[in-house]
């Protein structure tokens, strides 16, 4: 599965009409984020750090109204069919929150 998505110079900012299910990313602070968009509304997001031969997964959120829709495992997809030529994927948690 594949997604259109296009760079915004700010995160999130001056937002084009866009297409359901549509991703769209930013580079901000080293982390590369990835928004899936319904209806225009920004329903998910996931936020990966990538090192020599790794992805790093940081931050993975969907919108409590948008749960179990999918949108969690079409994004994690997305990290995976787009970024295949690396050789792991990780993915931390913090212990205090």
């Amino acid at each position: 599965m594949s997604f259109p998505y296009s760079y915004t110079s700010s995160f999130m900012s001056q937002v084009d009409p866009l297409e359901e299910g549509e991703i769209r990313y930013s580079i901000d602070g080293g982390e590369t984020f990835f928004g899936y968009y319904l209806n225009r509304e920004l329903c998910g997001v996931i936020s990966i750090k990538v090192d020599n031969r790794e992805i790093d997964i940081h931050r993975l959120m969907v919108h409590l109204k948008h749960f179990k829709k999918g949108i969690a495992k079409m994004l994690l997809h997305f990290i995976e069919v787009e970024m295949k030529n690396f050789e792991a994927i990780i993915v931390s948690t913090a212990t205090k929150k």
